[in-house]
């Protein structure tokens, strides 16, 4: 996930000290704003660095920080400008590559794939052994349709750090993607194994279970996957991979004539109170295969209206 200040710009920023002209007072206003940030007070934390910059046109440090603040505002071209006055001012500051990292996820956001790869791969020149950048190559990746070259960065990230949920989550739905069904279920398992609540890593299950036949099975993942307690999800990834629900949409394009992506997407459907919805898709179901008909009737006795 994206990591939080502290942990994205302490060492960046904080080693640093500010230029020499006005840099006490700028200073002052720099470290009022960090600590706002850890707060999330990140009104305050823009009015700190406002006034920072304005005293200091060239901390570099502080523009860096702001671009960050922007970016959880979701306020993305002020972000974009901001690293890249960072990047104009100190290209070789220590820690960087963070600095280019969150630049590359403004540019995934904007749609600009061929500059995020460009600032993700010098982010990974710059810090190989750091596990996020390459889950966040492997995300720009499935977006170019690199799918083999994202599975590659995701196995990196498992081998940096094999406790980590989000790279099986997303492996798995990739795996998902190219028709690997037997892959996707393992991967699911696994994420569920280190965090039994993930929300994803239900519905992901639930649908493969539809998908091999054992909806018996898939009935009760999928309930823990579209309605299962906010309390007890795990906080969600970030930047937020491809869906199971996405890649099940993908399936049933790819393979209209396959049922069970249909009975699948009903299950789903009929849990989330779309009866009208779910009805269609298993009428459509039945069409392709009757002798589901007994099938549906089962699921909908344990998924009452």
């Amino acid at each position: 996930m994206f990591r939080v200040c502290l942990s994205i710009l302490a060492v960046l920023f904080l080693l640093t000290s500010a230029p020499a002209q006005k840099a006490d007072s700028a200073k002052d206003h720099f470290d009022k704003a960090f600590s706002y940030m850890a707060e999330e007070k990140y009104d305050k934390a823009m009015s700190e660095l406002d006034q920072t910059i304005q005293m200091d046109g060239r901390f570099a440090e502080a523009y860096g920080l702001r671009g960050y603040v922007h970016f959880r505002k979701q306020e993305y071209d002020l972000a974009l400008a901001d690293f890249n006055k960072t990047i104009e001012l100190a290209p070789n500051l220590s820690g960087i590559q963070d600095v280019y990292e969150q630049r590359s996820l403004v540019r995934m956001i904007k749609e600009d794939y061929a500059g995020a790869l460009s600032d993700i791969n010098k982010a990974i020149a710059l810090a190989p052994g750091n596990f996020e950048s390459y889950r966040t190559r492997a995300l720009i990746k499935q977006q170019v349709g690199d799918l083999d070259g994202a599975l590659a960065d995701f196995a990196r990230v498992i081998e940096l750090d094999p406790d980590a949920l989000a790279p099986y989550v997303d492996r798995a739905t990739l795996y998902f993607r190219k028709g690997n069904l037997d892959a996707a279920l393992a991967d699911y398992t696994k994420a569920l194994e280190l965090v039994p609540s993930d929300k994803e890593a239900h519905l992901g299950r639930g649908i493969i279970y539809v998908l091999k036949g054992r909806v018996t099975e898939a009935v009760p993942e999928l309930r823990s996957g579209v309605d299962v307690d906010p309390a007890a999800v795990a906080p969600a990834r970030q930047p937020p991979g491809v869906s199971p629900a996405s890649a099940l949409d993908h399936f049933i394009n790819q393979h209209p004539e396959n049922p069970r992506g249909y009975e699948a997407r009903a299950i789903i459907r009929l849990i989330q109170g779309q009866a009208d919805e779910a009805d269609r898709d298993f009428q459509k179901t039945v069409s392709l295969d009757p002798d589901l008909k007994g099938e549906i009737e089962m699921v909908r006795t344990k998924v009452p209206r």
